[in-house]
């Protein structure tokens, strides 16, 4: 198989995966109240996925970022 081809094919693989996902994700936040909106970024690999990323909203994550960074660095502790 060509190296153009198997490009072509991973992007229709991860076209499908996503509207899979934002299928599954319209569904389970169906009838939640205020804007929700996802944004994922792998830092290794730069890919990235978006759900409602146009929209405007607080980002509520940034509260949970000192527990996460906590529980990665025991993580690597072990």
């Amino acid at each position: 198989m060509s190296s153009s081809l198997n490009v072509h094919l991973a992007k229709a693989a991860d076209l499908q995966f996503q509207q899979e996902i934002n299928k599954e994700l319209a569904a389970y936040i169906k009838g939640q109240k205020g804007v929700i909106t996802v944004h994922y970024v792998d830092l290794t690999t730069n890919e990235s996925y978006s759900y409602n990323g146009n929209n405007a909203a607080s980002a509520a994550s940034t509260l949970k970022l000192p527990q996460a960074l906590y529980i990665m660095e025991l993580a690597d502790l072990g």
